[in-house]
């Protein structure tokens, strides 16, 4: 086992693709469509795409977030496999990358799931907050301006459900988070934000430096998973515990007692998300060694 991240090569980044990547035709062609754009760097890689795709389903997501969505990469992914009643709550200010995005939405028979705010985002997430959506979104998405970032992730733990997941993307800001001879105003932020994370209790983390570096105007595309955690008081009978099934790590919390965080499906990939469980007995059930959960 690698003590480090594997570098990819272009060779390699292309066999992942084409081992990997299961991208179906629509967004290929908004993929494409999109290349031709000015600002086409802002839009993420398919194989980040399809990571978001698979948390959403591994979690029944039903409801979902996303802040920044340009021309509708990351929402068409998600609604893609939300389920006929899903919803996605999706923030933009721009009229015309949206107008493409709205598109493809109809293209591909899912704009009915998806809700497009124009408007800055901090207001749209206040109005959510204020309008009774808090601890009800299964999966949020933050893509958008990064002096934001700090704000649209408070802003999202109001509103994201306990054992919900928030995906932060461009943590690593292709490398110049750790060049400390850049010191523009948008790494900073960032780069602080990446701190606070790293020290915050409310939530379970992992940053995962996905495909940064698969293209060389591929930037945008490195995502940070957040898991949103619960504080809740111990059970004297049950926990808090921590152990570890057949691969799956998961914690018997109180009243409803499993968060389980699901590793590896292979070599160089895993995933994490969370269910809740009646006993440690049910966690144990519900996973196989190399496998996803059975849920």
């Amino acid at each position: 086992m690698s003590k480090q991240t594997l570098g990819l090569t272009p060779a390699l980044a292309d066999y992942v693709r084409a081992t990997s990547l299961r991208e179906p035709d629509i967004l290929r062609q908004l993929r494409q469509e999109t290349a031709d754009l000015p600002m086409a760097a802002m839009q993420i890689s398919p194989e980040q795409g399809q990571l978001m795709a698979l948390l959403v389903q591994l979690i029944g997501a039903r409801k979902t977030l996303e802040v920044g969505v340009f021309t509708g990469y990351s929402s068409l992914a998600v609604a893609l496999v939300l389920p006929p009643e899903g919803q996605i709550l999706a923030c933009d200010v721009s009229e015309d990358y949206t107008a493409i995005a709205r598109r493809y939405w109809a293209m591909a028979g899912v704009e009915n799931k998806i809700q497009l705010y124009l408007a800055p985002a901090t207001e749209t997430l206040a109005h959510f907050i204020d309008t009774g959506h808090q601890n009800t979104v299964d999966f949020a998405f933050i893509d958008a301006d990064k002096q934001g970032y700090d704000t649209y992730y408070e802003q999202a733990l109001q509103l994201v459900r306990p054992g919900g997941l928030i995906a932060i993307d461009n943590v690593l800001w292709s490398g110049r988070v750790a060049d400390t001879s850049v010191q523009d105003n948008r790494t900073q932020h960032i780069r602080d934000l990446n701190q606070k994370i790293h020290q915050d209790q409310r939530v379970d983390i992992s940053l995962v430096p996905m495909a940064d570096g698969l293209d060389s105007d591929d930037e945008e595309a490195t995502l940070g998973i957040q898991i949103r955690g619960r504080e809740l008081p111990a059970d004297p009978h049950i926990g808090p515990q921590r152990r570890q099934v057949h691969g799956a790590l998961y914690s018997l919390v109180e009243p409803e007692p499993v968060i389980a965080e699901v590793t590896p499906f292979g070599s160089n990939c895993w995933a994490t998300t969370s269910t809740p469980c009646r006993s440690a007995e049910e966690a144990a059930a519900k996973y196989r060694p190399g496998h996803a959960p059975t849920w």
